[in-house]
């Protein structure tokens, strides 16, 4: 595959044009669709590979379009890509590879195609759960229940009806399964994890324990001053582990080759001290990995949501006017390998717009799939 004409991103480069349609595997519908992003602005296309489709669709673009189009000029970067391959696996690469180049794009329905598969989502606890169903919304993609049984266009979670699924459960579990759980559907579908730092996760832990209505927890934990409960959240307690080990048990999941770890300094956008630029680059490398069409600015236009169930401030870096010397200093007495191993640092400037270390080659990760039982 050749994309020597792809235009690289730097850091400040806009996904708000980028678009990406897909549509039944024919010249005609092609041609549809490159109308649309013709309209939206597209000049120069790349139609790949070569084969008969593209050649049939090469020349109703030229007989439609003359000379207001370039079509497959090497000197010109193309601000339209139309890729023909109809292998599901081929094509993934060809959408992969332009995961840093804010386009539009054409590409045929196949069964990687987001309503024809089955998605799990795996959320640490106040790391953006609501955020993350937010986007599977715009995304329409809807929850489907505890899985297997799987639903294709659906996403689901495991073990339990929500999505706190903890790696070290998961795969107790699996033992109890025939063969080990070795052929479970899980390792067959698309997973998202999102992860948050987790000095924020303890001070939005701090004041969603003391909501009755929200958790019989609270009926325990109120009566702790805020800044007293959340030493306890960090070291110990009776009730709940410590920060390091309720984190430990999540931390396998980014090493799954089928799991894309998504953080929710990265996705929260500039609502929640986060950044449009980074929000954007995340979303539309989700949807050239999962095959979802639309324009990633759309879809991060819709995820900030006070309304959600479990709302409280929804932005990065809360511990920064919350913690007191005592946190930090319990903080510092753990082993930081939890924090470390998700890309954070409790020295790091958390400034606004702050992001983990990770993000951006999880970003570019492909996306590895086990063949279905």
């Amino acid at each position: 595959m050749s994309l020597s004409c792809v235009q690289l991103m730097d850091n400040k480069q806009n996904f708000a044009g980028a678009w990406l349609d897909f549509v039944p595997p024919a010249p005609v519908e092609y041609l549809r669709s490159f109308i649309r992003s013709y309209h939206r602005g597209a000049r120069s296309v790349r139609i790949e590979p070569e084969n008969a489709t593209s050649i049939s669709l090469t020349r109703l673009i030229a007989s439609n379009y003359g000379k207001a189009v370039r079509i497959n000029d090497a000197t010109t970067p193309a601000d339209c890509w139309i890729l023909v391959d109809t292998d599901a696996d081929a094509l993934s690469a060809r959408l992969h590879a332009l995961i840093d180049t804010p386009c539009q794009v054409v590409a045929p329905i196949t069964s990687r195609y987001y309503q024809q598969q089955s998605f799990y989502l795996l959320t640490l606890p106040k790391a953006g759960t609501h955020l993350l169903y937010e986007l599977m919304r715009s995304f329409r993609i809807n929850y489907g229940g505890s899985a297997p049984p799987t639903r294709a266009g659906h996403y689901h979670s495991l073990v339990h009806p929500h999505t706190h699924t903890m790696a070290t459960h998961f795969f107790e579990e699996l033992a109890n399964h025939p063969g080990g759980g070795a052929d479970h559907p899980f390792f067959a579908h698309p997973a998202l994890f999102i992860y948050r730092n987790p000095m924020d996760i303890v001070v939005s832990e701090t004041f969603y324990l003391i909501r009755k209505e929200k958790t019989p927890l609270a009926h325990y934990y109120t009566t702790f001053s805020d800044h007293e409960r959340c030493r306890i959240l960090i070291a110990s307690d009776p009730l709940i582990a410590g920060i390091r080990d309720r984190v430990r048990a999540y931390v396998a999941w980014p090493r799954l080759p089928n799991v894309i770890p998504i953080s929710f300094e990265e996705l929260i956008g500039p609502q929640g001290g986060g950044s449009s630029e980074a929000q954007q680059r995340t979303i539309w490398s989700l949807q050239l990995k999962l095959h979802v069409p639309g324009n990633p600015q759309e879809h991060g236009e819709r995820l900030f949501n006070p309304g959600s169930w479990t709302f409280r401030k929804g932005s990065i870096n809360g511990h920064r006017e919350f913690f007191r010397d005592e946190h930090y200093e319990a903080f510092r007495g753990l082993k930081q390998d939890f924090m470390h191993e998700l890309g954070y640092d409790i020295d790091d400037s958390f400034e606004t717009g702050y992001l983990p270390r990770f993000v951006e080659s999880y970003r570019r990760r492909p996306l590895q799939l086990q063949a279905a039982a």
